[in-house]
């Protein structure tokens, strides 16, 4: 016992760990439980167990061009990419995780020529990525995991979600003169992220109280537990502007030299809410 140092004793005042023999006193409901829903019988002391992990994996592409005009043309894509998993965390067949994760990108680029001289690029563009996953069973995301160390782990899947997504706008203008060939542009962002994080439930069986990390768990004296609870989220955002003006000037026909400036400016993340 941490608080007094001396050994666990069951009702009776009689050691719970003795000669390598653990009183049936001592033994915890919850870990006799444990033990006999989801650890297998075994005379032999060892147990095998089979842990499907069946996935799931598409993508799908498109792509468009229109010429409205010989100086005149657009072209639009679109791609999707959906994955989804089954597992068994830790090393028995505990609870059954389930995760996901679903991309999709539009994108519509026109180019115009307004004259052999220059040339203007607009690109716009949407991104949304979703993942996550959870307990299959269990919704809540509250159940505990147990750690035994070198032996059995029963790790219990959290859930959690990341949301995001982002729209973009950009502009290039292209112009040749002589031997410069002239580039400016401006870019806009937007990205969005909503976050939803597991809560961190267990308990962790190191052998410290009596010398056996199985024994330690069979009397439900812990190491260390966690428990925490409340909403672990939060939602950032913000918004990126960009400009640059740059030239290619030709000195010769082996020599090019490349300069311009550029605009980035720093703006702080912000949170849903008025969070900070």
């Amino acid at each position: 016992n941490p608080l007094t140092n001396a050994p666990f004793t069951d009702s009776t005042g009689a050691p719970c760990v003795a000669n390598n023999m653990i009183r049936a006193g001592c033994i915890s409901p919850v870990s006799r439980r444990l033990l006999d829903a989801y650890v297998p019988a075994s005379d032999s002391g060892t147990i095998v167990t089979l842990s499907p992990d069946p996935r799931d994996h598409a993508v799908y592409i498109g792509r468009g061009d229109y010429h409205f005009s010989s100086s005149n043309q657009l072209n639009a894509h679109f791609f999707a990419d959906r994955s989804d998993q089954l597992s068994w965390p830790g090393n028995l067949n505990y609870v059954q995780r389930s995760v996901f994760s679903d991309v999709n990108q539009f994108g519509v680029t026109d180019v115009h020529v307004f004259s052999p001289k220059l040339v203007n690029e607009a690109t716009f563009s949407y991104l949304t990525s979703r993942s996550g996953g959870g307990a299959v069973t269990q919704n809540d995301g509250r159940g505990m995991s147990y750690s035994v160390s070198g032996s059995i782990n029963l790790a219990y899947p959290g859930v959690n979600s990341q949301d995001y997504y982002s729209y973009q706008f950009k502009d290039t203008m292209t112009y040749n003169v002589g031997n410069h060939t002239l580039k400016w542009g401006y870019e806009f962002i937007r990205p969005v992220f909503e976050f939803n994080l597991a809560l961190n439930r267990n308990a962790n069986f190191q052998g410290t109280r009596t010398g056996n990390a199985i024994a330690d768990f069979m009397i439900g004296a812990f190491e260390l537990s966690t428990i925490e609870f409340g909403i672990a989220d939060h939602s950032p955002s913000t918004v990126k502007h960009q400009a640059f003006i740059e030239d290619s000037y030709k000195m010769h026909p082996r020599l090019a030299v490349n300069y311009g400036l550029r605009y980035e400016p720093f703006i702080p993340f912000d949170q849903k809410g008025g969070r900070h």
